[in-house]
């Protein structure tokens, strides 16, 4: 029996239903999960169906997103079909995807984040995603070059959106600049945004989180200690 189930969507931008596949909730086993949150899985991967791309008119994001951008102005539509549509040549990605489609669908979520004026906290979102897609296939030099992105964006969205509504997502995201700066092998700024998490107050209240911080600031600041011997 198929993991994969049809979701019925409309495009936000130019209307046409079409469905797009997802991977059922029972079917999701995770084998293990990497400190910045990039999961492995048995069987098929839903981070492969988690963009909806519309055939007809080439707008692709995250579900939620999807829904989202209906509160976006008719011109910033109209842009999107000026400077995206106009050159899509209507690729069905309804079906089944293999590690290339899945791919090619977060490239065209980041053209139209990109096209359409997203925050830099749901571009970093992406780039994060391209850089485990990546990871997945032992690329590092392409891991590495996406998660700068998305560290970057990460630490804009920090500085300049308004996190602190949603306090768990704020600290994660801390912990995530913190964890890529790592990857990245920028010790002195990983502990630095660890340091700075683990002041939070509100930190004690997310154990998980405090803890995972705490087990990454040990690690990160050896490896810190040892670049200056």
């Amino acid at each position: 029996m198929s993991s994969l189930y049809d979701r019925s969507v409309v495009c936000p931008i130019c209307s046409t239903s079409f469905e797009s596949k997802k991977v059922k909730r029972s079917a999701i086993a995770v084998k293990k999960r990497d400190e910045d949150y990039c999961a492995y899985y048995k069987g098929d991967n839903p981070m492969y169906y988690s963009i909806f791309v519309c055939p007809s008119c080439g707008f692709a994001s995250f579900e939620t997103e999807f829904k989202e951008i209906k509160m976006i102005g008719n011109r910033f539509k109209e842009d999107f079909r000026k400077r995206v549509t106009t050159s899509w040549r209507g690729k069905s990605f309804c079906n089944g995807r293999d590690w290339d489609e899945a791919l090619e669908t977060y490239k065209l979520a980041l053209l139209s984040y990109s096209t359409l004026g997203y925050k830099k906290s749901a571009l970093a979102k992406v780039c994060l995603r391209i850089a485990w897609l990546h990871r997945y296939q032992g690329n590092l030099d392409k891991e590495l070059h996406f998660m700068k992105y998305a560290r970057d964006g990460f630490v804009d969205a920090y500085q300049n959106e308004n996190l602190a509504d949603d306090k768990e997502n704020e600290l994660v995201t801390m912990l995530l600049v913190g964890e890529l700066s790592r990857r990245l092998e920028e010790y002195d700024v990983a502990v630095r945004w660890f340091d700075k998490l683990l002041k939070e107050p509100d930190v004690k209240k997310k154990r998980h989180i405090e803890l995972r911080a705490r087990d990454l600031w040990s690690e990160t600041s050896a490896a810190y200690k040892a670049t200056r011997e």
